[in-house]
């Protein structure tokens, strides 16, 4: 079953699973504080997780949660985002 790492009480780094990166995280910074982690990365029995936390974390366990934690935070906030120009899209008939 598809799930989510929590990384509440980690600061910023990177995670893999049975060998597989999930990718980084930056809790300070969000907005994304869960790492999806697909079902078939998943052994029976134990698997592997390795947590490289960058600024040493003291956080000694990691959970699983059902959902995605999104938060927004000052970093966030003060990004600028830049909208895209509207592109006309015309359908074409290829001969």
């Amino acid at each position: 079953t598809d799930t989510f790492l929590d990384m509440q009480g980690f600061t910023k780094g990177y995670v893999w699973v049975n060998g597989k990166n999930l990718g980084r995280y930056w809790e300070s910074a969000g907005p994304q504080h869960t790492l999806y982690l697909p079902g078939p990365f998943l052994h029976e029995g134990e698997n592997e997780v390795i947590v490289f936390d960058l600024h040493g974390s003291k956080t000694a366990s990691i959970k699983s949660v059902a959902a995605p934690r999104y938060a927004v935070t000052e970093f966030v906030k003060s990004l600028e985002y830049v909208v895209p120009p509207q592109v006309e899209m015309h359908a074409q008939k290829w001969v």
